[in-house]
């Protein structure tokens, strides 16, 4: 080992050392924020699951009244609106939630703070597993979920909101997990249920939340229809047993809050009246932790830079036109015998530009999802060319993470890693399907 080979190792443990003690410090914030503030994005799933389980009522399109109990009061939801919640997870997430409704609010605080931390290190942990081709990219995938995820201003947001997006990662990194052990030892027929349980889990991943079923498209594209008619089928299972848990046709309901919801976010006449009452549940939920960030979404950025509301319709369209732009790509530039690696991060990739196009706000929780593309980057680096579009993704990813770390009282300054790692994720694609699919150089930089 050369003296450069071995600094560069001495660099990356203290790094991992560092990492680990700002891991620490920001479980402690975390649970002091879960002490003090009250969850405003738990609040309304919460409310949600037992207005259905409890009261049999649609969560949906429900408003509290003084003559119910305070158990189903979310302070927050919006009295100017007399029709429907501000609830917008799924039904599949309620019924996951009706499972410990029961349990006073104080106490799932606490219990989902630690859902958030066990979903995020198991996240990692399953990835470095996977990914981990020796050592150091064992470390730095540590690195990266410690101090690049843990470490930001999204994660106190995430953790301290009580937002569910990191369950969604630990899904699709148990699902990857999964997958790539029956890849390894799919000469042996007993393995075969570890194939069966990945495209489950990844099914009931798109019931929690749809814009996974994106993800499908490079398994089709592989012709890995077995698998993917396993995912649909796990899918609809989770579909139908939500619906039947509930006597309302919640995902009826579901489909038709969203189609008003976006009427609302572009309705800038409508005016926001919370309730009065602050307290629920013996807590002040509307006490929440003042966090900077960027709503990412493509429905705000366009009103910004043309002066209006795009239609959940016209998003959508653009959202089709994209994807077979990408997909078109792929298919052409197909990689022979892909990896369960290499084939995950083009799930992982489709699902995660989708999600700018929904006509609905953005917020820098969401980011949490960077940590499965950028692993995967970290792990296939090595296999790429350097070139000025691999050059261009790192100084990008770069810049991201430390946008989100410590500039975060730099006005939108955020919003640097909020457009960039999406970039550097396509310009990755872009870099790894030029390296491995063809050997001609059809995607040069000249």
């Amino acid at each position: 080992m050369n003296t450069t080979s071995f600094n560069a190792k001495i660099l990356l443990r203290i790094t991992l050392i560092a990492s680990i003690l700002v891991a620490v410090a920001g479980f402690l914030t975390d649970f002091n924020n879960t002490r003090k503030y009250g969850g405003i994005d738990l609040r309304d799933r919460v409310v949600g699951a037992r207005v259905a389980s409890e009261l049999n009522r649609d969560p949906y399109f429900f408003k509290w009244t003084s003559d119910l109990s305070d158990r189903f009061l979310d302070p927050l939801d919006n009295r100017a609106i007399p029709l429907y919640t501000r609830l917008t997870v799924t039904p599949a997430v309620l019924s996951l939630h009706s499972l410990f409704s029961e349990i006073p609010y104080k106490a799932q605080r606490y219990f989902w703070f630690f859902i958030q931390w066990v979903s995020l290190l198991g996240s990692i942990y399953l990835l470095a597993k996977i990914l981990s081709d020796n050592s150091d990219n064992r470390a730095l995938i540590w690195i990266l979920g410690l101090l690049g995820i843990s470490g930001s201003m999204f994660w106190r947001l995430h953790s301290e909101r009580g937002q569910i997006y990191i369950l969604y990662i630990f899904l699709f990194s148990f699902s990857f997990y999964l997958y790539d052990k029956y890849q390894k030892k799919n000469n042996n027929r007993r393995f075969n249920s570890l194939f069966v349980a990945s495209a489950l889990i990844f099914g009931y991943l798109i019931s929690l939340r749809p814009t996974f079923i994106f993800a499908i498209i490079p398994f089709l594209i592989y012709k890995k229809f077995k698998f993917a008619s396993i995912i649909i089928a796990g899918m609809a299972a989770s579909v139908l047993i939500s619906s039947l848990l509930s006597p309302a046709p919640l995902w009826k309901s579901y489909s038709r809050s969203i189609q008003l919801q976006t009427l609302l976010f572009s309705d800038e006449t409508i005016n926001y009246q919370p309730y009065d009452q602050n307290i629920a549940d013996g807590l002040n939920l509307k006490n929440s932790l003042s966090v900077p960030g960027e709503d990412s979404s493509l429905f705000r950025i366009f009103r910004a830079v043309f002066n209006q509301w795009f239609s959940s319709q016209t998003l959508f369209i653009l959202l089709l036109g994209f994807l077979i732009i990408i997909s078109l790509i792929i298919y052409k530039y197909k990689i022979p015998e892909i990896s369960s690696r290499q084939l995950f991060f083009l799930a992982i990739a489709l699902s995660f530009f989708s999600e700018f196009f929904i006509a609905a706000p953005r917020w820098p929780y969401a980011n949490v999802i960077w940590l499965i593309p950028l692993s995967i980057m970290i792990a296939e680096a090595k296999k790429i060319a350097v070139s000025r579009l691999v050059i261009l993704a790192d100084v990008i990813v770069f810049l991201g993470l430390i946008a989100n770390l410590g500039f975060h009282l730099i006005p939108r300054f955020t919003f640097i890693g909020d457009v960039g790692i999406p970039t550097a994720t396509l310009l990755f694609l872009i870099a790894m399907l030029r390296r491995v699919s063809t050997k001609k150089d059809v995607f040069a930089v000249q």
